[in-house]
């Protein structure tokens, strides 16, 4: 940083946030800027339930705490992030909403996908309505919770099929869970570079998350026109509208899952409005122009 006379060093993450503090001020740095992606609760002692972990978690807050006296401005990718880091003990002079954004031009190719041979590809029989979600499989994404919602859901729609794209620790667990409930109607495909295609080809997209800073995932399921599922985390619920472009069930709720997946492979007119709802929404308010724009601005500021 010092031999190429670095003015400003953005950073993302936790640890990297702390680590290129430390380096940015040893580099003599004239600005540092920190992205916080994830509310991570470390002023309750974060979320793992083991007594090292909930060690590990207040040591980190004390060196985030310490170290964001560096930052100049501290970006939270949503206002729940932003309480989270307050809760924590930042100074909330320091810190900043910026929003996700996504680049729609990634998905100009909607418009030309031949849905049914995606659908084909993964051994969806025609006319199946298809359920799914792109997630690590983690305990943060509760990827369970809707397998289990599924039964309800073929109570109504026996052909309905769940498709699962991601990998994770949880894998086997959940693929275990799948072939008690499934018999065959739920499909792996794992870690796939094509993840955008296979979504723009579901009906409807799931997210059951316990928690997320804004997950770019459920712009992204926008952005292919697909009605949404979701979990009431706050930094997804920044990210939808209820009733118009998600429908929101409890955490862990499978039943609520089904019953909202289910009114919606009911209703083609439902899904489209919805998904057309979806679509204006994040043209308004979560561009990748928009949050390049913002970031841009913060940085002139600084600057200046």
């Amino acid at each position: 940083l010092r031999e190429n006379a670095i003015e400003l060093v953005q950073s993302h993450g936790l640890l990297p946030n702390i680590l290129s503090r430390l380096a940015a001020k040893k580099g003599r740095t004239k600005f540092h800027v920190s992205t916080i992606h994830l509310a991570l609760e470390l002023a309750r002692g974060g979320r793992d339930a083991s007594a090292v972990g909930r060690f590990k978690s207040r040591f980190y807050r004390f060196l985030d705490n310490r170290t964001s006296r560096i930052s100049k401005r501290i970006v939270c990718v949503s206002d729940y992030v932003r309480r989270d880091q307050i809760e924590q003990g930042v100074d909330p002079e320091k810190l900043v909403t910026i929003r996700n954004g996504i680049d729609l031009s990634r998905f100009d190719f909607i418009g030309s996908l031949d849905r049914k041979a995606v659908r084909e590809s993964l051994g969806v029989p025609a006319g199946a309505p298809v359920v799914g979600t792109v997630a690590r499989m983690s305990p943060q994404k509760d990827v369970a919770t809707l397998v289990r919602a599924m039964p309800g859901v073929w109570c109504k729609h026996p052909e309905a099929r769940l498709i699962l794209v991601g990998t994770g620790p949880l894998e086997n667990e959940v693929k275990a869970l799948a072939a008690e409930i499934g018999d065959g109607r739920i499909i792996f495909t794992g870690y796939r570079s094509d993840a955008h295609e296979i979504m723009a080809a579901m009906d409807v997209f799931c997210l059951p998350s316990l928690h997320e800073g804004l997950p770019l995932v459920v712009l992204e399921a926008m952005a292919c026109g697909l009605p949404v599922v979701c979990s009431p985390v706050p930094g997804t619920l920044e990210a939808v509208v209820e009733n118009e472009t998600a429908f929101i069930s409890p955490f862990g709720d499978h039943e609520s899952f089904a019953e909202n997946i289910s009114r919606l492979l009911d209703n083609a007119e439902l899904r489209g409005r919805m998904g057309l709802a979806g679509r204006g929404h994040l043209k308004e308010n979560f561009t990748a122009e928009r949050m390049v724009r913002d970031t841009l601005d913060l940085y002139q500021i600084l600057s200046s």
